[in-house]
This record gives structure tokens, C-alpha cells and sequence, in this order.
């Protein structure tokens, strides 16, 4: 996965940001349970989320979930690395011993 940096959550959270603030102005939310206020809330929240997820990846809150799963992939490399030379030596002895 190619990593984008801190420039893209910052750009993406403040496009988000302005999305919302462009847009909650606009949205219907104060007229009982309409079909527009409803949308309007769902929106909302999914903006909400948005906006969430790209602060929580700005703050770097998930780096040592990151260095952790790394280290696993590392061991799980390193594990098929010797499963895959103690298959060639078991080969390469069948084939002597022939």
C-alpha cells in the first residue's frame, strides 16, 4: 500500500471541513421528521465520519497498530522463508539418497 503522507489527511479533512460548513446551512434539518430532514441528518453524520476518520489518521493515533501489524507480516514472511528452505533441503536430500 503506498503511503501518502500527512499532506492528504490534512488536505482531505480540510475539504471536509469546508463541505460542511458549505453545506449545513443549506440542509433541512428543523422540519420534523420530513424526508429532507432525515436526509439531512444521515448526511450529516456521514460528513461527520468523514471528517472523524481523516483527524484520527492526521493525529496518527493508528502508528503503533501499524508498526505492530508490520512485525506480523514480518514473522509470517520469515515463517514461510524457512518453510519454504526446509522443503527445498528435504528435496534436495530425496534427490541424493535416489
Amino acid at each position: 500500500m503506498k503511503r501518502l503522507g500527512k499532506g492528504w489527511p490534512i488536505s482531505a479533512a480540510v475539504i471536509t471541513f469546508g463541505m460542511l460548513l458549505f453545506m449545513l446551512p443549506r440542509l433541512e434539518m428543523g422540519q420534523g421528521w420530513s424526508m429532507a430532514s432525515i436526509f439531512g441528518v444521515v448526511w450529516l453524520g456521514f460528513a461527520l465520519l468523514v471528517l472523524s476518520a481523516h483527524l484520527y489518521r492526521l493525529l496518527g493515533v493508528d502508528e503503533e497498530k501499524e508498526r505492530q501489524l508490520a512485525r506480523i507480516r514480518r514473522m509470517k514472511q520469515w515463517k514461510q522463508e524457512k518453510w519454504l528452505e526446509e522443503k527445498v533441503e528435504r528435496l534436495s536430500r530425496k534427490a541424493k539418497s535416489n
